[in-house]
């Protein structure tokens, strides 16, 4: 009897625990979104999702999409509430707030179920308009070659996103852009033809063959011409000598700085109006000094929508609002970089403004690399650490030659996770199995009385 009893338990186990699993996958169905600080004011987040070659799963900002709150600034989007994401199929999502913000389009498939996507402060160029930017946002357990922002060829020729979409490679987004926004970037870009291309095959990773036929096969004329292929960037590695002193020039000064040095250049612009456009490049020898990684907001401060990229240690920027203007009035930080000196030489760091413009009368500041106009200044200066200031040795009692700080440190607190559907199994699978263990045992006491 006893055996019959332990039998119906175990079966009754297994139904239980397939039950659970069939739940748990059933309701696995959401995504995660974590608003970062700087989106502003919002009462309401929401996702909306597409499938590429298909429709947007609901409308814009529907009831449909609006997602709930787990916890602080962490929200969650139910998908079955408006579809499924199939095996093999790939989908946009936008995440967006009703006060105004969105993120720029990002790719992902069924892998993405229960993932959350966070906003690293990456600031992309708008695909659409050059004068805006797109926030980026990164899935936090996924490759971001495979899934993440959609790679695009923006309105003036310059590359952002990570991944493509279905049916996109590197060679058909270069096809594109020389079909359908290369006289643009022609127009608006600052750049010449040779510039356009090389910075494009560059971002591509497309070698001159390759471009050469592409060209050939877009049936466009453009003046280029294949020259050495870009070198890749050398890999540095630490010295295993003492940092040697080298010298950079700014601004006709020079500092005295070490191998492994971090320095901050800086250059302040002053002009007597609101300006209209700017197109200028910092030149450096990246040999010598390597640019530490940084958006382009973080580099150019001051200039909303600028438009920047680095090639063969030049730092290119330019900007144009012609409604409101960039208000420079009384000196303001044009240019910052961080670098990382990687060699004994001396160097120089530069930068040139090649045109800048008065939005009111549309007068010429600065034309050809020459200041024009009164009131304009332009100020470069270099931050270097501080040597350290070496003094005799001060005698203490050896009882406090303890060197750790006796600040108490808060104890870090773990980040609420929000529960998965294995964790549900688990427990469900162990209550189960310790109620029909309890049933057991009453059994056998009753069949034993």
């Amino acid at each position: 009897m006893i055996k019959k009893i332990f039998c119906l338990m175990l079966a009754l186990i297994c139904v239980a625990s397939m039950a659970v699993v069939g739940v748990s996958a059933a309701d696995d169905t959401k995504i995660y979104f974590e608003v970062p600080e700087n989106a502003g004011e919002y009462a309401g987040v929401y996702c909306h999702i597409w499938a590429y070659g298909g429709d947007s799963f609901a409308a814009w900002q529907s009831k449909k999409e609006k997602c709930t709150q787990v916890e602080g600034n962490l929200y969650a989007y139910d998908i079955s509430k408006v579809g499924a994401l199939e095996d093999g199929q790939y989908y946009g999502v936008i995440f967006s707030t009703d006060g105004g913000f969105q993120t720029y389009d990002t790719l992902m498939g069924a892998a993405c179920y229960g993932d959350t996507l966070v906003c690293d402060g990456t600031e992309y160029e708008n695909p659409a308009d050059s004068s805006k930017t797109a926030i980026a946002a990164f899935w936090k357990g996924q490759d971001a070659a495979v899934f993440g922002p959609v790679k695009q060829i923006t309105s003036i020729g310059n590359l952002v996103g990570t991944c493509c979409p279905p049916g996109v490679t590197d060679e058909t987004l270069f096809t594109s852009f020389l079909t359908g926004n290369l006289e643009n970037a022609r127009t608006y870009s600052g750049k010449d033809d040779q510039a356009i291309i090389d910075d494009m095959a560059a971002a591509l990773n497309l070698d001159n063959a390759t471009v050469a036929a592409l060209i050939a096969d877009a049936g466009v004329e453009v003046a280029w011409v294949a020259g050495e292929e870009v070198p890749t960037t050398p890999a540095v590695t630490e010295p295993t000598t003492e940092p040697a002193a080298s010298g950079v020039t700014v601004g006709g000064k020079t500092y005295d700085v070490a191998v492994g040095d971090e320095i901050t250049y800086t250059v302040v612009l002053t002009t007597p109006a609101s300006i209209e456009n700017i197109q200028g490049s910092t030149s450096f020898d990246a040999t010598v000094l390597e640019l530490v990684d940084a958006t382009n907001a973080e580099r150019v401060p001051n200039i909303g929508g600028v438009v920047a990229n680095v090639k063969d240690g030049v730092f290119y920027f330019n900007a144009s609002e012609i409604a409101t203007g960039f208000d420079f009035v009384g000196g303001k930080t044009l240019v910052t970089l961080k670098f990382k000196v990687l060699a004994d030489a001396e160097t120089t760091i530069a930068t040139v403004i090649d045109e800048m413009c008065e939005i009111s009368t549309g007068a010429d500041l600065i034309t050809g690399a020459e200041i024009v106009a009164d009131g304009v200044t332009v100020t470069e200066t270099l931050e270097v650490p501080v040597a350290p200031i070496v003094t005799d040795p001060v005698v203490t009692d050896p009882a406090n030659t303890d060197a750790t700080s006796g600040t108490d440190v808060p104890e870090e607190k773990p980040t609420d996770v929000p529960e998965t559907g294995a964790t549900v199994i688990i427990a469900a699978t162990v209550a189960v199995v310790v109620m029909a263990m309890a049933a057991v045992v009453v059994l056998r006491k009753k069949a034993n009385a």
